[in-house]
């Protein structure tokens, strides 16, 4: 083959390899742990900046984290409140508050031991980082709640009155957390 000038035509094929499989995708990977480890690095660079004050009460702000807080109010202002009291301050409201939580446990399981004989193993008291956590559990042939229902049956009613009767006085703030089954619930709504 000859162009119009009769010189011949080359053709080139060029044949394209790819790396296998996988491809570059190893690259992406590579990068993502490049940056994760430069951030994990410039978070330790950042924490050694920091004083020792400082960094103690940052560390206090997130061990009492709390859902009650002002929505808004940032770490940094509550280090500087934190920052304010003194160290024996913190560790005596601490102590106090480790007492309070300890006397409303024992309250709490000497009534239910009292009262609620027979289902005294449904309700777990036990002190946490929180306060006091009330855990109540079914039990085979003791249930809270009937399948697919909200209404709580009646030995579910008498460990909630109870609990009440005894939290009733206290200043503490109270988060209520339940769990459900996996029976679609009928309302009346539909």
């Amino acid at each position: 083959m000859t162009d119009k000038s009769g010189r011949p035509i080359i053709i080139k094929r060029i044949k394209k390899v790819h790396a296998g499989a996988h491809g570059g995708s190893w690259k992406v990977a590579y990068a993502d742990f490049v940056t994760a480890l430069m951030a994990f690095f410039l978070l330790l660079w950042l924490l050694s900046m920091v004083s020792p004050d400082k960094r103690a009460m940052m560390s206090e702000y997130f061990r009492n984290f709390s859902i009650f807080q002002e929505s808004g109010a940032s770490a940094v202002s509550d280090v500087n409140k934190l920052a304010a009291k003194s160290g024996a301050d913190m560790k005596i409201a601490a102590i106090k508050a480790q007492v309070n939580a300890e006397l409303l446990r024992k309250k709490i399981k000497s009534a239910v031991e009292r009262k609620l004989k027979s289902m005294e193993n449904q309700v777990i008291i036990d002190i946490t980082d929180s306060g006091v956590r009330i855990q109540i559990t079914d039990e085979e042939g003791s249930v809270m709640f009937q399948k697919g229902s909200a209404q709580p049956t009646q030995k579910a009613k008498e460990i909630l009155a109870l609990l009440a009767e005894n939290i009733k006085d206290t200043n503490n703030k109270i988060v209520v957390e339940g769990h459900t089954d996996s029976v679609p619930f009928r309302g009346e709504q539909i």
